[in-house]
């Protein structure tokens, strides 16, 4: 089947030339004709490139045939595109992924089967972005209090001895984003940065 349509081919590009070669000697043997020859070089031209096999590449997404592309470079710069547009301005993402698996592939196809960079978008809508961020936050540790009873002063008098004050856990979190919706945290590190001191106040005991 393949040899056939190559013959095919063949077959084309000869006759495409034989036409060209009769008009031009109708121009030079019979004093010249009305023939817009640059118009006839176009169309030939034309009818040759759509016939003719070039080197095109067929993209795949998750081993589903997606479309034809002239250039490879247009699909890389296509899907940083769509990564871009999920980034948050002033956040620093620590990686930025098409979540399907694209594959391109060189074959050899007609001009014609090329995909418009409209055809990209229809084809293309559907990917999903996976974006991964770090996020450090601080979590109060509230402090603890303790009664200290004392027989040196009387009932119903008390006073703080040691001031309370909260600590703080430092946690950092990996938070997980597809297209830009936050779907997941996954806790990365926790320390406590500041410790909590326990507030002492001392009551009295001693009865009047």
């Amino acid at each position: 089947m393949k040899e056939r349509k190559s013959r095919v081919a063949v077959i084309l590009v000869i006759v495409e030339v034989l036409v060209v070669l009769l008009l031009v000697a109708l121009f030079f043997f019979k004093g010249g004709l009305d023939i817009d020859f640059s118009v006839i070089g176009e169309k030939f031209q034309e009818l040759h490139l759509f016939e003719r096999k070039i080197q095109l590449y067929d993209v795949y997404c998750d081993g589903d045939y997606l479309i034809t592309v002239e250039d490879p470079a247009y699909v890389y710069d296509f899907l940083d595109n769509l990564k871009d547009k999920y980034r948050k301005p002033d956040v620093e993402y620590t990686g930025v992924y098409i979540i399907e698996a694209i594959d391109i592939k060189e074959v050899r196809k007609k001009a014609g089967e090329a995909a418009s960079y409209d055809d990209m978008f229809s084809a293309f809508h559907s990917l999903n972005v996976v974006s991964y961020r770090e996020e450090t936050s601080d979590v109060t540790i509230p402090y603890s209090t303790t009664r200290i009873e004392s027989s040196m002063f009387d009932e119903g008098y008390s006073y703080v001895k040691v001031a309370g004050q909260n600590g703080i856990q430092r946690i950092t979190e990996e938070v997980t984003e597809i297209n830009g919706e936050e779907t997941s945290r996954r806790l990365l590190t926790s320390y406590q940065a500041v410790a909590p001191v326990a507030e002492e106040i001392v009551y009295g005991i001693r009865k009047k």
